[in-house]
């Protein structure tokens, strides 16, 4: 992977769209303009993990639901992450340190925090070992492997708003204050008259739509650039999503109508744009 990152012709660029990304930036850069210079940017990728994973242990250890306390230092640990993803790229680019190694480094404690979020944000929301927690998991997995997809192919890594990794992490960190301002009672409420859909599927289902439109215009824009190949690529995150609609469909979770719907419109656009 190391050999491959360095013999890649001018590595990949960011097509960056996302406002938050660039008004958090701001902050950012007065938080790298205090780091010493003798602090590696490597290490600084490394920090955002201690807390994360403390406060996953701690969930598991507690239990479902998570005590109000402990999703107020999950708040505070998952903006911690999120301001260290942010610096450590920085701080690189004014020592003068970048390296494949690095980039790799990046993106690998990215996926292990963002999962390990999930996690957290589910035992917030007490959502416990139900088929609910495969789908929100699998669609923010949706979301990260259609972005590197795209950049292997395109050598082009795009943050569209809505689809960024600013917005996911400022998406958990709001999950995880609901209940200590409101009320934990809140994510048990009910929101279809009539019916016990508690308030955590109607999230589950709401976030199906999320990836829609970063995952199709991906696909497109790699399709008109590589040709149909390389879509053949993005088969196991479709059958890993089918797997775990089917899962919520044998378990009885209301999500069901709603994930299916997304998916059906996803892939009528898509169908339509290719065929164009």
């Amino acid at each position: 992977e190391l050999r491959a990152l360095r013999e890649r012709p001018g590595g990949y660029t960011l097509d960056n769209r996302s406002v938050l990304h660039a008004r958090l930036e701001i902050f950012w850069m007065a938080v790298t303009r205090r780091m010493p210079t003798w602090l590696s940017a490597n290490a600084i990728t490394f920090a955002s993990i201690a807390p994360i994973m403390s406060v996953l242990i701690a969930t598991y250890l507690y239990g479902h639901p998570a005590p109000l306390w402990l999703q107020v230092v999950a708040a505070m640990s998952i903006f911690f992450f999120q301001t260290m993803d942010g610096v450590d790229g920085l701080h690189a680019r004014a020592c003068g340190t970048c390296s494949p190694l690095g980039d790799l480094l990046d993106h690998m404690v990215d996926q292990i925090c963002v999962l390990s979020c999930v996690l957290i944000c589910a035992a917030s929301a007490g959502m416990g070992y139900s088929p609910s927690v495969l789908l929100y998991i699998n669609t923010c997995s949706m979301m990260s492997f259609s972005v590197h997809w795209e950049a292997t192919h395109r050598r082009v890594m795009v943050f569209d708003n809505g689809a960024c990794i600013i917005e996911a992490q400022l998406g958990m960190i709001a999950l995880n204050l609901v209940a200590p301002l409101v009320g934990q009672w809140v994510w048990e409420a009910s929101v279809v008259p009539g019916m016990h859909v508690p308030l955590y599927q109607a999230v589950c289902s709401a976030l199906m739509f999320i990836p829609i439109p970063a995952v199709t215009n991906g696909a497109l824009r790699v399709y008109r650039a590589k040709g149909a190949a390389p879509l053949q690529q993005l088969l196991p995150m479709v059958a890993q999503l089918l797997i775990s609609l089917l899962w919520i469909a044998r378990h009885g979770d209301r999500p069901v109508v709603m994930a299916a719907a997304s998916l059906a419109a996803c892939a009528h656009t898509w169908a339509a744009d290719l065929g164009t």
